[in-house]
Parts: C-alpha cells; structure tokens; sequence
C-alpha cells in the first residue's frame, strides 16, 4: 500500500492518510472544508463544498488520477436540507456517466462542519 498525499490539502488531523493506493485504486479519506493554506473551516455550506472538492482534486491528482477516475464517492451531510446546493456543485466537478455515489445525513462531522466526502478512484 502507497501513501497518496499533497501539499495543496489539508494534512491528516489524526492517524490516517490523505489517501492511499494499491493495486491502480485510491481510497481518499474524508475531507471536511478547511482550507489548506489557512486550516480553517469555511463558514458558509457551499465554501465547505468547495474546499472539499479542489481538496480532492488535489489530493487524486497526487496519486496520477483525475475526475474522470473516480468510481465511488460517499457524501455525508449535517443536514439534508442542503442536498440540493451540495449536488449542484458536485455537478461542476464529475461529469455523466458519474460515479456511484451515497449521500447520508448524520448527525455530527468533525469540527462542526456542514459535509463531508471521500471518494474511490481507478486506473
């Protein structure tokens, strides 16, 4: 198993991995909206989404992979409610045929942010 990670995303807040990678497939940790040049959390839900998103991208793009790779992602959401503004921008990023995909409310994130999402990859 290889260590994926980048400068341009957070680093790990506990014992785990940006991401990893084994056999041509990149399991991306969760990522909550912090920024990685500040570390702090986005206020507004569509700054988390964002920050998720291009924290992401940064992150697959270290192991070699892109969008277009991506076969799973998980989304967990502090409220429900804003499933729609969440699906808009995910839009931006991933294109049809999009990647299977779980949205899930639950009841607390990290540092009390709004979302969080991980994702799978392939080459």
């Amino acid at each position: 198993m290889k260590e994926i990670k980048s400068d341009r995303a957070p680093a790990a807040l506990g014992s785990y991995s940006q991401a990893v990678e084994k056999q041509n497939v990149l399991w991306a940790s969760m990522q909550i909206g912090i920024d990685a040049v500040s570390g702090e959390l986005q206020e507004s839900f569509d700054g988390q989404m964002n920050v998720i998103m291009n924290n992401l991208e940064a992150v697959i793009e270290a192991g070699g992979y892109d969008w277009n790779m991506v076969v799973k992602v998980s989304v967990y959401l502090a409220d429900m409610n804003d499933f729609g503004e969440m699906n808009s921008i995910y839009a931006r990023y991933l294109q049809a045929p999009y990647p299977a995909r779980e949205v899930v409310e639950v009841s607390k994130l990290p540092r009390g942010a709004k979302i969080g999402v991980s994702l799978t990859a392939m080459k």
